[in-house]
């Protein structure tokens, strides 16, 4: 079967109205407190800017290869 993040689950994210989207944010490394993740580190595409984002949840969505790479 197809799966696309954009098209499920970031779209069942957006009906909840508690999502906020970033764009032009490679994903670097996903934040860990406590042996849970907490947030996500991300360089900024356009600025190059290292950035930080920590949430309740966080859901990882990336493509396979993407996901492997960020939980390793």
């Amino acid at each position: 079967s197809y799966f696309s993040s954009p098209f499920t689950t970031v779209a069942d994210a957006q009906k909840t109205g508690r999502l906020t989207l970033i764009t032009d944010a490679v994903a670097a490394k996903v934040v860990m407190k406590d042996g849970k993740a907490a947030g996500i580190a991300y360089i900024d595409r356009t600025t190059r800017a290292a950035r930080e984002v920590r949430g309740k949840i966080v859901v990882l969505c990336a493509s396979t290869l993407e996901s492997t790479r960020l939980l390793m």
